[in-house]
């Protein structure tokens, strides 16, 4: 009767366990707004120059910029957005980007201390004024990619035969078919639920932005009956392409598109390295405005030099597809190969002689690796084979985390039944072997796992 109750309370648990890792994953995927609400305070970096995404661009003048232009995900958060401009499972695919910091950089892009300018400028003579101003050259890294979805949302009789079936697919990538019955009779018009290629760009804020009480240099001695007034005033003066680079997005099989060229990646309409890039006005157009620098006029040569400046990177992204191909050339797996974008942007600035700006040494930006595929793949294989959709569709981006979890839960049981087998029921799983109990004898076949 103990071992009985015993057993019970193991089960109770175990199925407690289930369903919280499950309700986990629902609400990790619909985000509930009375359990996640949507953040609003966004906090700038800290330091006197920083940067932040400001909105996205389309080639028709179209401009995004608030959580209500986009579907789902529409995560704004400074230097991060995640964003679908259209419908979740078709069409343009959800785009990631994020920036890196600053850094302070000489003109070969060598990091050097923030006090130490690029060059030096000879005096800058401007009617009866004279300014002595500094060129320091600031870096960045814009990052930007896709992040394709695909559902099946069906499968489709291949004709003349109703009992041979295809998969039908909703989906984000330059595939242009929804489904494929290879010399079965081609798409059979299954072709409207598939991918677009995203024509725009990113708009980012390069912003200067002084604390009070702002740092100076040391100036050096004045000549002899004169004296140095020591004020702040820093502008950008342009920006440019410092590197740029393009490549498919690393995933766990090492997916590539499929061959001749019918589902390719595309990256195409960037800026070329050593570009110069377009600035605009933070005049409210990209989201609310940066703080405004009341800068001495009598330091700032030209009025239309602006300290907060608005970036824009043009791009065309599609993500690719790698089509797995039955017997009969039918595809009866999708697999999204995204893209991925590093845009280093060089900002030029000047600044009287006597101030600097303070940074940090802020880390590169690595390349987006994804992960968890393998065990989305392997139940998506196998209830596709039965002719069944694959359940955990439902979970949306965490699909692939919640398989992994019933994938163990799984892997747990088989293991655990195969040692009550080969120790013929003598497995005493929980027992605690630094525990004595009274009159308990020794049991020298028995495994103690805990």
């Amino acid at each position: 009767m103990v071992k009985r109750k015993r057993k019970q309370k193991s089960s109770v648990l175990a199925i407690v366990l289930i369903l919280a890792l499950l309700l986990t994953a629902v609400f990790l995927r619909f985000k509930p707004t009375w359990i996640f609400p949507s953040p609003t305070n966004w906090v700038s970096p800290g330091w006197e120059v920083w940067n932040q995404v400001a909105a996205m661009g389309f080639t028709n003048g179209t401009i995004l910029k608030d959580p209500s232009d986009f579907s789902d995900p529409r995560e704004l958060m400074g230097v991060y957005w995640k964003v679908d401009a259209d419908d979740k499972d078709w069409g343009l695919p959800a785009q990631e980007c994020v920036l890196g910091d600053i850094s302070h950089v000489d003109f070969s892009g060598m990091s050097i201390p923030w006090d130490q300018p690029a060059r030096e400028l000879p005096p800058i003579v401007r009617g009866n004024k004279t300014y002595y101003l500094d060129y320091h050259i600031y870096i960045f890294t814009v990052a930007v990619r896709t992040l394709a979805d695909r559902t099946q949302y069906g499968r489709v009789p291949v004709p003349p035969n109703p009992l041979v079936t295809v998969p039908v697919w909703k989906h984000d990538t330059s595939w242009e078919h929804e489904c494929w019955t290879g010399v079965l009779g081609g798409d059979l018009g299954y072709n409207t639920y598939v991918g677009e290629m995203f024509k725009g760009g990113w708009y980012t804020k390069f912003v200067i932005d002084p604390w009070k009480g702002v740092p100076y240099r040391i100036p050096p001695e004045p000549p002899e009956g004169s004296y140095y007034e020591v004020d702040a005033w820093a502008g950008v003066m342009n920006s440019y392409v410092h590197a740029i680079t393009a490549d498919q997005v690393k995933n766990q099989w090492g997916e590539m598109p499929t061959p001749l060229g019918d589902a390719q990646i595309w990256y195409k309409g960037g800026l070329p390295q050593g570009a110069q890039i377009p600035m605009f006005q933070d005049d409210g157009t990209f989201g609310t405005p940066a703080p405004t620098i009341d800068w001495n006029p009598d330091l700032q040569p030209d009025e239309d030099i602006f300290s907060t400046i608005v970036l824009y990177l043009p791009m065309e992204l599609q993500a690719g597809a790698d089509t797995h191909n039955g017997a009969y050339g039918e595809a009866d797996a999708l697999y999204p190969c995204d893209v991925q974008v590093f845009y280093t942007v060089r900002m030029d600035v000047l600044m009287t002689h006597e101030f600097f700006l303070q940074g940090g040494e802020p880390p590169p930006i690595y390349p987006w690796e994804d992960f968890f595929n393998w065990c989305y793949d392997f139940w998506d294989g196998l209830f596709r084979s039965i002719g069944l959709n694959n359940p955990f569709n439902i979970f949306g981006e965490w699909g692939g985390f919640v398989a992994m979890i019933f994938f163990l839960l799984v892997a747990f049981v088989v293991i655990g039944v195969i040692l009550l087998i080969f120790t013929r029921g003598k497995l005493n799983v929980f027992k605690n072997p630094f525990k004595s109990r009274k009159g308990a004898r020794d049991t020298t076949d028995s495994i103690h796992l805990f």
